[in-house]
């Protein structure tokens, strides 16, 4: 028998499974994704001698979340009225903007900001990133080699653009795989980010890692992923 055939029975035998409990859970099916998808996250980025840098998995999830918010804002407006602005550097490469994009970015308890404040972990108010500073900052450096660029240290292994374009493929299978829209994509990542808010406190500062996830999420949620589309 197909190993493939197989798996395919088995993820719709977890997702009717799942379907069952979301009257008592209702987000029980982005939950489970979420523990997949962190998992999966962790074990790639394992560095020799199986140390994960956490900075660098903040930074990562970040990425994965900006770019998750920028294809739902994408899919809830092709079809209405409502439209996101793009703006063009001088080399051609364009970045989205608009009240849709911020709203799965920054704006609301479901946003990547909004899930991140609703860690079980100990916040301290007074060091959190200033998030206006953040979004001023992500539009005042398009078109510069400052774009893209996160300002913690210390820094991740990689860019944000580099998690996104390696790590995409991941998010694209998690989705398949609990048959979510891309409206959810962000909720998603948010809630994979919010498991490892809480359980990594004893490594990083909760105020800190939301800094990282933010300074990676902005900066990709404006960039245009497929330049092709008109």
């Amino acid at each position: 028998m197909d190993a493939n055939w197989r798996k395919e029975q088995q993820d719709k035998a977890l997702l009717k499974a799942l379907h069952t409990q979301e009257e008592k859970n209702p987000h029980i099916v982005i939950n489970v994704a979420a523990d997949e998808l962190l998992s999966q996250l962790t074990e790639q980025l394992k560095e020799t001698g199986g140390r994960v840098h956490v900075e660098s998995l903040f930074c990562a999830l970040g990425a994965l979340g900006g770019f998750a918010a920028h294809l739902a804002a994408i899919k809830a407006t092709e079809n209405s009225e409502q439209d996101m602005m793009v703006a063009t550097d001088n080399e051609g490469r364009r970045y989205f903007f608009g009240d849709t994009l911020n709203a799965f970015v920054a704006e609301g308890a479901t946003s990547i900001w909004g899930l991140c404040l609703a860690t079980t972990a100990p916040i301290n108010q007074a060091m959190l990133p200033d998030l206006n500073e953040l979004l001023k900052h992500v539009v005042h450096t398009i078109g510069t080699p400052e774009f893209g660029q996160p300002r913690f240290s210390p820094p991740a292994a990689h860019l944000p653009e580099y998690y996104v374009r390696t790590y995409a493929p991941v998010l694209g299978a998690c989705q398949k795989r609990y048959q979510l829209e891309r409206q959810q994509l962000p909720f998603l990542i948010g809630a994979a980010i919010q498991k490892l808010l809480n359980n990594s406190t004893e490594i990083l500062s909760t105020e800190k890692a939301i800094k990282i996830v933010m300074e990676s999420a902005i900066p990709m949620s404006k960039l245009d992923w497929y330049p092709k589309r008109k």
